[in-house]
């Protein structure tokens, strides 16, 4: 990567923050690593507890690992590119949004590190038609504002391998964009934007910018990132998109990692964009999943290029932390890298791309997918994302256990992201606090486990969905009580799951807002690497009045126990309890046994097991089937005696061969 000359280009030192440092080892010991990160108690916390973290055990991978999943990826795609470069979808039938450019991205790595000439031609074609595209304002689908940094780092990394002819004629495109004229100036407040950005300061450094636009150009990218950094990076360094999707959050700062990494910038801008990067990736630490799952929720939840941006943005923090001298948060990082790309190999096709979703249906059904996802792009652009992480990887780096891995935590992300993240024993959950109701139901989303390859319960389901084509009629579900307040059969249940965030007006109004969350209480009673203990109180509004749901969690090594609690009045003639079992992933089903108050999912090795403790009936599938993100889901549920208002249930997880 090319750097400033004579100095390191980093985004944080080990203990305060500065634009670039002489050399790691001239750091002085002050103060905490984590100063300034809202979570900074309990990442000491985990780190002083690294010791304990359950069944840890290297990988073993190293970056050359990432090119066998490129290889396989970029080999299948490279029999749908057309005469012109561009990559046609073979389900969509044309080009579709940036999978040209990121095709390029990819391939060029095979072909400077894998020794792959034969990808040499296709590559750069797909290089030729898309900077002649983005240069003649045709970006396919209208996402050029996506192409510039994959577009530059293929032009480093072939610049070398190709005539001087093509070279120039690359040049030539690269040179000629004038940013508000190629990019969508309607979209400056979201990640597009944010990229494009990225994208124009590489193009800068590497002397792509014709003399006459380069002032411009400038103050162009000055406003822009003042904006970004002023109103879209929270606290915990995390990017709000519109919708304030964990995906996009990751997202944005992957690329701008990237940038900033690499010494593209170092304006005046520059200190505080490195702090937010910097809590960025710690607070990534934190949301990553034991089983290397990037959290759900949102816009483009369960997609798989979200677990390449957790690698990408990993292995730049590991990196940057080892210059740090901070071995054992760099090997955490390098750890958190790994496992996400073990969740990736979970999703390789027999052909030898992904499935673009956490599910197994074939791509010409479109299950689980957003508007805009196709199965091209959203397969190339994860390889390109591979690429980057390769660039900035350092194999030297020893791995060490990831938060998730230790425990002892209880991530507080209801600003903005409505979520909470709390791991301990092994076990890991994520709960959504106040859910948009067209991708999740509010409660309880996930359970994970340190060796437990992908569990059953990864989703929630949810009635009405901005996801999904031809999937049928939906149910909201999340785990929990649920009530009647009329004695009819008929009476629809009502749950914490269908509560959601409220609208923007203030107060709320019961008839023109039912279902919506008043507010949000979160207790922490206990924080042990061993076992956790919170209690989640919610004011929800529920048929015209308001009613008080609680949900005390611990999390610890012998699994998740949750007390499942409804106040207020009228008080219910009748409640159950629920659990939304998968029983399909688009390809096969699951083995659903039930004895009583106990129920296992067994889902390709993963084994859930969901107990119900006190007086009720036996367990029992209820209801339609509905489709999220992992596939069908139904209800498994219990009914209360006595129209109980709380109820105990414990959900444990193994792996079997």
């Amino acid at each position: 990567m090319s750097k400033s000359p004579g100095r390191i280009p980093v985004l944080f030192p080990t203990l305060i923050v500065c634009t670039s440092l002489p050399a790691a080892s001239t750091l002085a010991a002050a103060e905490s690593p984590f100063a300034g990160h809202p979570a900074a108690a309990q990442l000491a916390r985990v780190f002083a507890a690294r010791a304990s973290a359950q069944q840890f055990e290297p990988s073993g991978l190293t970056r050359r690992d990432y090119l066998k999943l490129i290889a396989g990826n970029i080999d299948y795609w490279t029999k749908h590119q057309d005469a012109s470069g561009a990559i046609i979808d073979p389900y969509q039938k044309g080009e579709r949004q940036y999978t040209t450019p990121a095709f390029a991205l990819a391939g060029a790595l095979l072909v400077t590190e894998a020794g792959r000439d034969d990808l040499l031609d296709p590559v750069s074609r797909a290089m030729s038609w898309a900077s002649s595209s983005l240069a003649a304002g045709n970006a396919a689908d209208a996402h050029g504002d996506f192409f510039m940094p994959m577009l530059i780092h293929t032009r480093r990394l072939l610049k070398d391998r190709v005539s001087s002819d093509t070279l120039a004629r690359w040049d030539e495109s690269l040179k000629s964009i004038v940013p508000e004229k190629i990019y969508n100036m309607k979209l400056k407040g979201m990640n597009w934007n944010l990229v494009s950005s990225c994208g124009e300061l590489l193009r800068r450094q590497d002397g792509l910018v014709v003399s006459e636009q380069r002032e411009v150009q400038r103050a162009y990218l000055e406003d822009r990132l003042s904006d970004h950094a002023q109103k879209y990076f929270t606290d915990l360094g995390m990017y709000a998109d519109p919708g304030v999707p964990l995906t996009y959050d990751l997202f944005a700062r992957l690329w701008l990692d990237d940038m900033m990494a690499g010494g593209a910038y170092d304006g005046p801008l520059a200190s505080r964009l490195r702090d937010s990067l910097r809590k960025g990736g710690l607070s990534t630490l934190l949301l990553l999943s034991p089983s290397g799952e990037w959290p759900s929720g949102g816009r483009s939840s369960h997609h798989n290029w979200t677990e390449a941006e957790a690698i990408t943005v990993c292995e730049i923090h590991a990196a940057l932390w080892k210059k740090a001298a901070q071995p054992e948060i760099a090997g955490a990082f390098k750890r958190a890298a790994h496992l996400a790309y073990q969740s990736m190999l979970r999703w390789q096709r027999p052909e030898g791309e992904l499935w673009i979703i956490k599910n197994r249906c074939e791509p010409d059904k479109r299950f689980a997918f957003e508007r805009y996802s196709n199965h091209s792009q959203y397969n190339t652009l994860p390889m390109a994302m591979l690429a980057l992480a390769y660039l900035h990887a350092d194999d030297s780096i020893s791995e060490r256990p990831a938060p998730g891995e230790v425990g002892g935590y209880v991530f507080d992300l209801r600003e903005k992201f409505h979520k909470v993240i709390a791991a301990a024993g092994g076990y890991y959950v994520e709960i959504d606090t106040a859910a948009d109701p067209h991708y999740n139901a509010t409660g309880l989303q996930r359970v994970h486990r340190v060796g437990v390859s992908f569990p059953p319960l990864s989703d929630s389901t949810v009635a009405h969905r901005d996801y999904g084509a031809n999937d049928g009629p939906g149910e909201t579900m999340s785990p929990g009580i649920q009530w009647k307040v009329a004695g009819s059969i008929a009476e629809p249940w009502e749950s914490l799951g269908i509560a959601k965030l409220a609208a923007d007006e203030k107060p709320v109004d019961t008839q023109t807002q039912p279902g919506a969350v008043r507010s949000v209480e979160l207790n922490v009673q206990q924080t042990l690497p061993g076992e956790t203990v919170f209690t989640l109180r919610w004011t929800i509004v529920a048929t015209g009045t308001e009613r008080v749901v609680t949900e005390r969690y611990t999390v610890g090594s012998t699994g998740l126990e949750c007390v499942s609690a409804v106040e207020g009045k009228p008080a219910p003639l009748m409640t159950r309890v629920l659990m939304p079992a998968l029983i399909f992933d688009g390809k096969e089903k699951t083995k659903i046994d039930i004895d009583g108050k106990r129920a296992t999912i067994l889902h390709r090795g993963s084994l859930l097991t969901w107990r119900i403790d006190g007086d009720s009936s036996g367990l029992k599938l209820d209801g339609p089937q509905a489709p999220a993100h992992n596939g069908m889901m139904q209800a498994l549920v219990a009914d209360l005696a006595n129209a109980a208002p709380q109820v105990r249930w414990r959900i444990t997880l193994e792996q079997q061969q």
